[in-house]
Order: C-alpha cells, then structure tokens, then sequence
C-alpha cells in the first residue's frame, strides 16, 4: 500500500523514475484495448493444494498451478485510455482444470482519484483457454499437452494520468460457506455474490506476494525521450515522430534527423541483447549477421557496412505465451550505412562512395527510420514507404536527364588531357533511346515452369555440344525442363573482356540459329542468357569490334575494394542505352527471351568517373526499359543505386491488370554445390535478406538462386524454391538428376505450384526466427509463405545448424508468432494441421488444433531436413457435425498454392458441397472430421481447374 500511495504522489512529477525501462516498453502503445500488462511482466507461479479427498488419499492428482500476468508484487505501467489485461491462468498435470475453480481480480481502481473502493472486475475466459500441442513426429502417438483454464480481466483506464493496485483470488463455486473479502492486503468491500462460493486462496499471499501496482502514464510526450535514452543520440540530432494510421501494426515510428555530417559519427548506442543487420559482403551481397549481446563481432572487426538493424527491445520475455514481442527496425536512408564501432557504438555514417552523390541525396537531412511493431515486416513496409516518400523524386527521375548532358559535353571536348579518361573518340549519340525489341514478348512466364540453368553444370566451358547433352539427359530422366538460362561462357572474350556480339564460334558453331533450334528440337517455351552489366567481367577490350563502334571510359577501382579488375573499360554512359539496345537486338532477333544481367555494382567504387551513382543511373534505367518488355533478373546488385534507387523509386509502382511482373532480383550469393557448410546458409540467407529486398517493391519477384535436384541438400532446397514465389532452376550436372524431388514442386500439366499475379507474395522469415543463432542449432528457421485462397498457414521449417549439431527441435505458437496472415477460421475452433513429410509417405489422418492463440506446433529435424507445415481451418456442418478443411495438392511442397478460392455449404439430401476454385488440376486432399474424432482423415478427390463443385 504505500508503494502505491508513493507512487500516486510522484506520478505527476517524476513518471520516468518509477517506470525505468519499462517507459520505453509501454510507450509505443496508443489509445485501444492492448494486453500491456501481458507484454511486459514476468510471471509469478505458484501452487495451491487442492482440498480433494482423492487428492489426500493417493498422490495421483498433482497440486494446482497457477500463474498472473502482469505479476504482482511488480510495479507496471500502462499508457492512459487503454485497456489494461489481467490473466489468471490455472493447470494441472490432467487434462482439464476443474470447472468449479475460477478466479477473480480486485482492483480499487474508480471514476475518479477519491473513490478508491476496492470491488472484482468481470472475469471472461482467456480465448486461449483450450491449448492442444501437435507435434512432428513420425509415430502415430498422439502429442497433447494439459489444457489449462484461463481467465481475464480487462480494465479499462482512464484518460488521465493516475495510479491504482490489483490482486487476484481463486474461488469454488457452489460451496455453502460464507464469502470471505478480509484478506490481509484488502480493504473491507461491500460485494454482491451470485452464488455461493468459497475463496480457496488470496494470491497476494505468500512470502513475497504482493498487490499489483500501476501507473498510467500519458505515452505520446514521453516515447521520443524514452526512444532517445534508449539510443543515447547526439545532442545534435533531432528525432520528429511519424503520423501512423490508427488501423496500423505500427507502435511507434520516427526519422532520426542531422542538419550535416561531421567528422565524427552520429552515435547511437544499441541495447544489450540480440540483434540482427544486414551487412555487405564483398562488393555485391548482402548477408545477415547476428551479435549475441549488441553488435556483430564481423559488424565490428571487419568493418562492414550495415544497411538494415532489428532487435527487441523488450527487457524480458513476455509472460503471456500469445503475446509476440515488440521489435525495433532502423533503416539508414541511402546514401548513409550504419557503422559500428569497437566499443559498442554505432553510427549513421555516409557510404564510401557518399561523396559522389546527387546533391539531393546528401542534403537531406533524415538520416534513417526507424519503426516500432510486433510484426517486423510491417515495421519494414512502414519504414520504406516513407522512405521513399523522402527521397527527392528529382533525384532519380531526372538524373539521367541530367548527367546525359554532362557526359555529352565532356565527351564533346578536345581530349588533350590524358587523365580525361576517355579511350575513344566515337561521337556520342543525342538523345539515344534503347530501341524497343523486335522479337515480341513470350505469353508463357519463365517463373511459372522449370528452368535449366548451365552454370553449376558446365561453368564457362558451357558449349552447344554439352547443352544438347544436357537437354536430352533431362529428356531420358523425363525432367520437365521448360526453359533454358546460358549462363557465363558464351559470348566472344579475350584476357576476360568483351570483344564482339553473336556467340562465340568455337563453343557454337550453329551461330545464332541454335537458339531457335533448341526452342523447336527440346519443346523450350524461353531461352535467356547472362552477361555482365558492362560487357564482361573486365569490360570491353579496348581493341575490338564494340570499342569501335562506341566510345569507352575507362573504370578505376578504388585499390583494395575489387576483387577483379582494377582497371576496366566501359561503354560511355552515354552511349550505353544504344550499345545496350543493339546488343539486346541481335539477340532478341535470335530468339532470345530474357535476361540476366550480373556484375551490378561496378561503379560502386569507382575512383574516376565523375557520379558513378549517377552514371549507374542511367545504366538502370535502360535495364528498367528492358524489364517493360521482358524478364530481366538482376544479379550481383545488393548496392543502393539499385536496391533504393531501381526497387524502391523506379518500381513500386502497380503492374497493369492482365501483365505479369518481369523483373527479379537475387537475394543472396551463389548457391555453391560443393561447399557443405553453404547449403543451410544459403537458405537462411535468402530468407533475411528477403525481410528487405523483398518489400523494397511488391511486383519484384524474388530469385533464391539455382539447385542441383540430385544433391544431398536437393529437397531442403527444393522447398525453399518451392515457397519463394521466384523462378525455380536447376543446375544440375548432366545425367545427375532427381526426379522425386522435382515433382512435388509441379502440377499435372508441369507448371510451378506457386502463387502468381499477386503483389507482396515473398515468402518472410516468422519474427521467431530472426533474433535466434540458427548456425548454433539454437531454433529452427520458419518461412512464411502467402497462403494463396486458403484461409490458412503454410509454414518452411529448417534446419539451418552447421553440420555435426544434428537435430534441432523449435515450436511455433499461433497467435504469437504468426504476427500476420494467421488463419481465418470459420468459427467451428479447429484447425487441421500437416506435414509434407508425413503427407507425402501416405499418411490417413492428420493432427487437429484448437483454433486458439496459444495452439502450438512443435518440429524436430535432423541434418540437411526441411519441412512444410500446413495449418487450414476447419469448416463445420450445421447438419451433421463434420468439420472439413483442404490441405491443397496431394504430395506437393506448397500444395495450397493450389487454393484460390474455397467455401463449403450442407447439402440437403446429405453431404458437403465444396466450391473449389482450383489454380491448377489434380489430386487435392482435403479433411473430415467425424463427431467425436481427434484426428482428421485425409480424403483424396481429383479436381478440375478452376471453379468447380465438388461433394465430399
């Protein structure tokens, strides 16, 4: 009580002293009905004998447990006009708690400062009361856990700020005895009992129990404070908060805002806990990068450059298993990257190459975003659309406008001066304009069948003679190859620089007419090829057909930053567009399809051509143009002129209805065949990264790189493809091939099962997996895949531990960690939960949860395992009883990819009507469950493409 009465005299002078960190905690939070007390307290167990006679007699019954969130005996706080959750939640080892038991809360929280008359608050039973735990297993046995009794308390706090105390009892309903309301810490009450009932246990006793405290605080002055204590920022740095809309997943946002740069970093000290950036490996990739406690050790000592930070900023773990824990996201704006330093600091520092920027770009004062949310990827999506709200549109959309001009007088004047750079006196184009191709755009999408490409399969030997090898030993295994990617080793090269269009005669001796041949002779519906962005790895030679047809400026790499070539020569900016467009001519003429263009952070670090961000400027708009016609993947360009310059400002824009999206974008380094450790952090790294590129723009289509179907990694990998929504390749080598492993990723008729058409389809890493050493063996990575019609979860689980850890088992709960896209119930409070595995070795039944925030998958993989874990709801006949749900295709890897569209509805003359509207034709599972049945039972029905009626 006089904690309290301290608390109430100082909440108007000094709120920050008797909050400390929990301020920050709670301060994101506007007005609504929001569980503060759950997402901040740890739990207070206890246990309470239970009074049965059964109980005295033999040991078999266990002592009742339970639990209150917030906890008492705690000081919390809550922002004003919002509502404020108590839970009490009681187990025993048995399967349910006795329904005579409940609890009560007490507050003496009133209307007004004075009325300050203890009374209980209306108890309604947790919506997570009822909690079953499938688990992956391969036994039949069935994995459930106690299911507990729940109870909670809303109350609802004024709009001013204020003070009060609760506390909890447990109560026996029906008992005779009178109603006792002198506890030792309560006082006196007048209370009206509906029924008898006996008070089995104040909660507020025990050795060190005690009334629950809390102050309401107002959050809107204090969060920004808070927010700036919490990064400790420079003095000099203003930090405005952002409008966010009231429906918004976002608790907080703000720019951190600088009038210049210094010399000294702008200091932002990062919390004691687990993070997690993306920094740059090399020149070309980015890569994720956990520190355990603050910053990674390579973010550190190898000084890479961090262009994207997440952590929770919560103290402790949340006591209420359903509530997800709040994140931090913090962006730099290009051309600023996060660097940290040894003691612990990091600071929002301009790129190496900042000082070649746009004036635009580095007059601007924000310096980075940062967001506040329980969903991370809502917290990104948030922060990129302001940012690209931010960046001058000037600076991009008139940059090659601009900079056209310059090279056009600069190449225009008398070269006197050999330092001037230019190694040809070809006259520039005016105006140049890429030429629109002549050879129309395909109707079939490279991303919608299965592609060969040759890299891993025949690297820069690559030859006519070897892919018709390969092609027929994909006929003989009767692989569904579709279309064909020719990657490095084509083209005409001396000392690794490019020296004339057409395919290099020795390798192809038919020239350019073998394109047309292979479409024709294999049935491929689109042939693409590779080359770099500037020609070739070292550029183009400087005595060859393309030098001279087109002026070239030669490329100076700053010493030590290239991994290549120092010195390399490059079309003329302003001559590119026109190279670029008669190099894509021929090639189109020929029967080319598509392109993937590599190599696209050359000017990154240029040391001598004037704006080399300005320059790569307009390279990226002539690959934009291109992109407008046909796919085009970008490959090798983790850098910001392409990531913020091309993804953010270029695209985002919504594709026409009818046309399908043609551009890709690579999200990690190379898939590496023979690497054994590379395989697990491959796909780990593709799934980080895509927590930004992928929401950079919604049309973008992820590429998570090429696979061999017969490796020891094949079918991990094949899953991750499988969810990426992106191209699906192989590479594999010629006459090694896995037909088992590529089926379950196609239809009947040979297309990709995945969803199309559909912005924002990237698959996204649960929040779960973000902050954990999954290189450890620490947890599973879970990946999030768009569930299509579904109303369901589709969840990839990995195990991502470097090889020896052996197996890693994880959980998923529903309503904590599934943060968006949950599943959208029919209200009949059952799910149908699958695995592929079990599925796909002839399964009969499935596993069934309560619809419930706190329902829980437990997972175990062993080495090089991977997983598909499919969760629908289950729709329940009014007539009969049955529940019924549709897991999608039988057999396949992302199955409810098939599920545009389903609804069910009773059938008079008995049964249930199924109006599926089905994307692809098949096999497609669905699930019953009959009245009183545990399990579901998996029906297998053969469905029509499109909208059809089926009765089950």
């Amino acid at each position: 009580m006089h904690l309290l009465k301290r608390a109430r005299q100082t909440v108007q002078l000094s709120i920050g002293a008797v909050l400390g960190y929990f301020v920050l905690c709670v301060f994101f939070w506007g007005p609504g009905d929001i569980d503060i007390g759950s997402m901040m307290s740890a739990v207070v167990p206890g246990k309470i004998e239970t009074n049965s006679k059964a109980a005295e007699e033999t040991d078999a019954r266990p002592p009742l447990e339970f639990k209150v969130t917030p906890s008492l005996g705690a000081v919390h706080s809550a922002p004003a006009n919002s509502t404020f959750v108590v839970r009490v939640t009681l187990s025993t080892f048995e399967s349910v708690v006795d329904d005579a038991t409940t609890a009560e809360v007490w507050t003496d929280l009133g209307h007004g400062d004075t009325d300050r008359r203890w009374h209980s608050v209306e108890m309604h039973a947790c919506s997570d009361a009822s909690t079953t735990v499938v688990v992956r297993s391969d036994s039949d046995n069935d994995h459930a856990r106690s299911r507990p009794r729940c109870f909670e308390a809303r109350i609802k706090l004024p709009q001013i700020q204020t003070a009060f105390e609760y506390t909890a009892r447990l109560v026996q309903l029906g008992s005779t005895e009178p109603f006792d309301v002198d506890a030792d810490n309560i006082e006196k009450a007048t209370v009206k009992v509906s029924s008898p009932s006996k008070v089995i246990q104040w909660l507020n006793k025990g050795d060190d129990a005690k009334n629950a405290d809390v102050v309401v605080v107002d959050s809107n002055d204090s969060l920004p404070k808070s927010l700036k204590d919490l990064f400790n920022f420079h003095t000099s740095i203003t930090f405005p908060a952002i409008d966010i809309p009231a429906d918004s997943q976002i608790l907080f946002a703000g720019s951190i805002n600088a009038a210049k740069l210094t010399s000294n970093f702008l200091q932002l000290k990062v919390p004691n806990t687990t993070t997690l950036v993306l920094e740059r490996r090399k020149q070309h990739w980015l890569q994720p990068a956990h520190g355990k406690n603050g910053w990674p050790h390579t973010a550190i000592s190898m000084k890479k450059e961090v262009s994207f930070a997440l952590w929770s900023i919560q103290s402790d773990a949340s006591s209420d298993i359903t509530t997800p824990p709040l994140f931090a996201v913090l962006i730099p704006t290009p051309p600023h990257v996060l660097a940290v330093t040894t003691n612990g600091y990091f600071g929002i520092t301009p790129t190496h190459s900042a000082y070649l920027w746009p004036h635009e770009f580095k007059s601007n004062p924000v310096r980075a975003f940062v967001a506040v949310s329980r969903d991370p990827v809502a917290a990104v999506q948030f922060i990129l659309k302001h940012m690209k709200a931010n960046i001058p549109k000037s600076s991009v959309a008139s940059l090659s406008k601009v900079v056209r001009h310059s090279l056009e007088d600069s190449a225009n004047q008398t070269q006197s001066d050999e330092s001037k750079n230019v190694v040809s006196n070809k006259v520039v184009p005016n105006n140049p304009v890429a030429a629109p191709a002549s050879n129309p755009q395909s109707s079939v999408r490279f991303y919608d069948r299965l592609g060969w490409c040759t890299w891993n399969s025949l690297y820069q030997n690559v030859s006519e003679k070897d892919i018709v090898l390969g092609l027929n030993s994909f006929k003989d295994h009767k692989m569904p190859i579709d279309w064909l990617l020719i990657d490095d080793g084509w083209q005409n090269t001396d000392a690794d620089k490019f020296t004339s269009f057409g395919l290099n005669a020795k390798k192809f001796p038919s020239g350019y007419s073998l394109i047309k041949k292979l479409k024709k002779d294999y049935k491929l519906s689109l042939i693409g090829v590779w080359h770099s962005l500037v020609g070739y790895w070292g550029g183009i030679h400087p005595e060859s057909e393309i030098s001279e047809k087109y002026p070239l400026r030669q490329l100076t790499r700053k010493p030590g930053y290239s991994e290549w070539y120092q010195h390399t020569l490059v079309v003329d900016p302003a001559a590119y567009p026109t190279y670029y467009s008669d190099l894509h001519k021929q090639l189109t003429d020929a029967g080319v399809d598509f392109f993937k263009i590599d190599d696209q952070s050359v000017f990154e670090a240029s040391d001598n051509i004037n704006s080399p961000s300005e320059v790569m400027s307009i390279y990226q708009d002539t690959l934009v143009r291109e992109s407008k016609t046909r796919p085009v993947i970008w490959c090798m360009a983790h850098n910001m002129e392409v990531l913020y310059g091309t993804l953010l400002m270029r695209f985002g824009e919504s594709v026409p209805s009818g046309q399908a999206p043609q551009r890709t974008m690579r999200t990690s380094d190379d898939f590496f065949p023979d690497v054994p450790d590379s395989h697990t952090w491959h796909v780990q790294s593709n799934a980080l990264n895509t927590l930004l590129i992928g929401n950079l723009d919604p049309w973008t289509l992820v590429d998570w790189d090429m696979f061999q179907s017969d490796h020891a990694y094949a079918q991990f990998h094949a899953i991750s493809r499988a969810l990426s929504n992106g191209p699906v390749y192989l590479s594999d080598v010629i006459g090694n091939h896995s037909l088992s492993v590529v089926a379950p990723l196609l239809s009947a008729d040979n297309r990709l099962i995945h969803v199309t058409g559909v912005p924002n389809t990237a698959p996204m890493p649960l929040p779960k997996s973000l902050l954990v050493n999954l290189t450890n063996g620490d947890g599973l990575l879970f990946v999030q895949a768009y569930a299509a019609g579904s109303h369901g979860v589709v969840l990839g689980v990995f195990n991502c531990a470097k090889i020896g850890t052996g197996k890693v088992s994880d959980s998923v709960i529903l309503g904590r960690d599934v943060v968006r896209h949950g599943v959208d119930g029919w209200g009949s409070g059952k799910l149908a939960v699958a695995f592929y595995a079990n599925l796909a070795g002839g399964a009969e039944e499935v596993d069934l949860l309560d619809d419930v925030p706190g329902a829980e998958i437990l997972v175990s993989l062993g080495e090089r395992e991977a997983d598909v874990v499919t969760v629908v709801p289950l729709w329940k006949s009014a007539m009969s009883g049955v529940l019924v749900g549709c897991l999608g295709l039988q057999g396949k890897y992302y199955g409810v990819a098939g599920v545009r569209g389903i609804e069910f509805e009773d059938v008079k003359e008995g049964g249930i009507r199924v109006r599926l509207d089905a994307a692809f034709a098949g096999v497609y599972s669905f699930v019953t469950v009959q009245k009183g049945e545990k399990v579901g039972k998996v029906v297998n029905v053969e469905c029509s493409e499109g909208l059809k009626k089926y009765v089950l």
